[in-house]
């Protein structure tokens, strides 16, 4: 079995342990996040320990390095990747770092093409 997730910010072992919770028994072997998709990807087309630029939260970050990929965050550092997913703390800096990075021919792949996140606080 494998169940798959377009959530890109948490880890498959935090999914099982929400699904076990809802008395689902499953493993994190059976989970399949849009995180760990992107960055398989990423890895399949790209040079061992490739750097990228991740616009994400901690199951991104978390399945890059997995991947054996390289997180460069100083914005200066050139990076052979982009790769974005929902980031609750995205902010002009992040906005600038990932655009130039594509600018400067970094390619760019993104987990789920949500194109909006419903907010609480939205009106």
């Amino acid at each position: 079995m494998l169940l798959v997730t377009n959530n890109s910010t948490t880890s498959p072992e935090l999914v099982a342990q929400r699904l076990q919770y809802m008395n689902i028994e499953v493993t994190p072997a059976e989970i399949l996040t849009s995180a760990q998709a992107a960055t398989a990807y990423v890895s399949a087309h790209a040079q061992r320990g490739a750097r990228v630029c991740i616009v994400g939260e901690a199951g991104l970050r978390q399945a890059a390095v997995e991947e054996g990929l390289t997180i460069v965050d100083d914005g200066q550092t050139s990076v052979d990747w982009v790769v974005a997913g929902l980031d609750h703390d995205f902010d002009y800096a992040k906005l600038t770092s990932a655009t130039r990075a594509i600018m400067a021919g970094a390619r760019f792949v993104a987990p789920t093409p949500t194109r909006c996140c419903p907010l609480k606080a939205a009106r």
